[in-house]
């Protein structure tokens, strides 16, 4: 996770320093390498909690949970569910549209049981997905920043964002609960045949 929230915050810093010449840090300084390492970290960190508030309260969370059981694998879903009431750890009926509440706990309790491992295919478009959003984030707070500087390059930086997060980053972030989804309902077929 280093590598996912050191480099938007390196970014970010490296363009606040080209487009405005504001320097967090000077190169003169002999541990100026440290400072620019651990700001760009707390920067991506930052990011990434920014990112979790914009998803869990503007609905982007549900609204990828809907796409993937209704929209890409309705079967597997269907699968995932039957195992899930089997387990008694939700209530459904098939043909019945989940509930938001029901939905959320639904793929949390698939996420969970997988356990989601740093090498695994779920782990590494997981990875992406924060990479993606933290990038996203970044440039439209830097668009923000620049904009009394160069109004240009702020609509640039700010249609960027917009794009990135639209195209790269929630189509990540369905990927990734599709695979979850996948993942689960294999791992689930894979132990009740033995």
């Amino acid at each position: 996770m280093f590598f996912y929230n050191i480099i938007p915050g390196s970014l970010f810093l490296i363009g606040l320093q080209s487009i405005t010449h504001i320097s967090i840090y000077s190169l003169r300084e002999p541990d100026w390498i440290y400072k620019a390492i651990i700001f760009s970290f707390f920067l991506g960190l930052a990011f990434q909690e920014i990112t979790k508030f914009i998803r869990k309260n503007f609905g982007f969370d549900q609204s990828t949970w809907e796409n993937v059981s209704e929209k890409r694998d309705k079967k597997s879903f269907e699968i995932a569910c039957k195992t899930l009431v089997k387990w008694k750890l939700i209530e459904w009926k098939k043909g019945k549209k989940m509930d938001k509440k029901e939905l959320k706990k639904a793929f949390y309790l698939m996420h969970n049981f997988i356990g989601i491992k740093r090498d695994s295919g779920a782990g590494y478009i997981g990875q992406k997905t924060a990479f993606w959003f933290n990038i996203a984030i970044g440039a439209f707070f830097l668009g923000i920043i620049v904009y009394a500087y160069n109004c240009i390059c702020s609509l640039f930086l700010i249609t960027f964002s917009v794009l990135t997060w639209k195209f790269i980053a929630l189509e990540l972030h369905k990927a990734l609960y599709d695979t979850v989804l996948k993942t689960f309902v294999t791992n689930t077929v894979a132990q009740s045949t033995k």
